[in-house]
């Protein structure tokens, strides 16, 4: 994960494309999501529909990565020529705790937490309670598809990590 950086002119046009919820001041970093806020009760909402143990959302940190959200909408320009339709979704992984500053640094690479590959799914079950939730935008040719394996790390980035309380 890139540090905390003010907003660069050379990533302007990148960031003039950034999702509505990103501080537009800053590149990059890790930002909190206020409970109460139409943000925090969207993600909180979607979060107990998606993971089947969980009783309510304990924290959430937006993700801002100007770096791997401009490969991500570059990897979208590509692929939506080789197949049609194309949707950005969101998807959940669960990750452990003690890898959260890896997968920031790395953009979940599955390679550096160790694993031979990453399934981003709609719905998790039985989540470990030391783990936290890295909820991404990921590109699929199916909107309603539930597991998605992407073919390498720009055709997803992190929107948010979550902590969570479980029952």
């Amino acid at each position: 994960m890139c540090s905390l950086q003010p907003k660069s002119a050379a990533n302007a046009d990148i960031m003039h494309f950034s999702p509505s919820t990103w501080d537009k001041q800053y590149e990059c970093g890790e930002f909190t999501v206020c409970r109460g806020t139409a943000e925090f009760d969207e993600l909180e909402n979607d979060l107990l529909r998606a993971i089947n143990n969980a009783k309510s959302l304990k924290n959430l940190t937006r993700i801002q990565n100007v770096y791997d959200f401009g490969q991500f909408l570059m990897r979208s320009q590509i692929v939506v020529f080789t197949k049609s339709p194309l949707y950005k979704v969101r998807r959940y992984v669960a990750i452990s705790n003690s890898q959260k500053s890896i997968a920031l640094k790395h953009n979940l690479d599955h390679r550096r937490l160790g694993t031979s590959e990453i399934e981003y799914c709609s719905h998790l079950s039985n989540v470990n309670r030391n783990s936290l939730i890295f909820v991404v935008r990921i590109l699929s040719h199916d909107s309603e598809e539930r597991r998605i394996v992407p073919y390498n790390f720009t055709e997803y980035y992190i929107e948010y990590v979550a902590e969570m309380e479980y029952y």
